[in-house]
């Protein structure tokens, strides 16, 4: 739920009978919902089988109104202690997350540093 209500803000993330995914009780998601929900989902499970560890990747489908929800969720796995690689290609408006004395964020440009 914690976890839901950092990426989905204001919004009611559900599983339903035939394990689909609903938001606001529509299964018709955008690929950004998809993503949120599903990290969402695996933030919970990482918890809940204390193996407290999740790599997430194509977090680029974030568009720049939705990113700041990233930041939420990053201040949420660091308080319960769960560690997080998220990965992306050049998010769309070419900014990277900013980088604090916890979360460290690196670029690569043909497979280099």
């Amino acid at each position: 739920e914690r976890a839901a209500a950092a990426l989905l803000p204001g919004r009611t993330l559900a599983l339903g009978q035939d394990d689909e995914i609903t938001l606001d009780g529509s299964w018709l998601l955008s690929e950004a919902e998809e993503w949120l929900a599903g990290a969402a989902f695996a933030f919970g499970v990482s918890l809940a089988s204390g193996f407290n560890f999740l790599v997430l990747d194509r977090a680029d489908v974030i568009g720049p109104k939705d990113r700041a929800c990233l930041g939420a969720f990053t201040t949420l796995a660091r308080e319960t202690g769960v560690q997080i690689l998220m990965l992306m290609t050049e998010a769309t408006d070419g900014q990277a997350p900013a980088e604090t004395d916890w979360k460290h964020v690196h670029r690569l440009e043909r497979g280099t540093r």
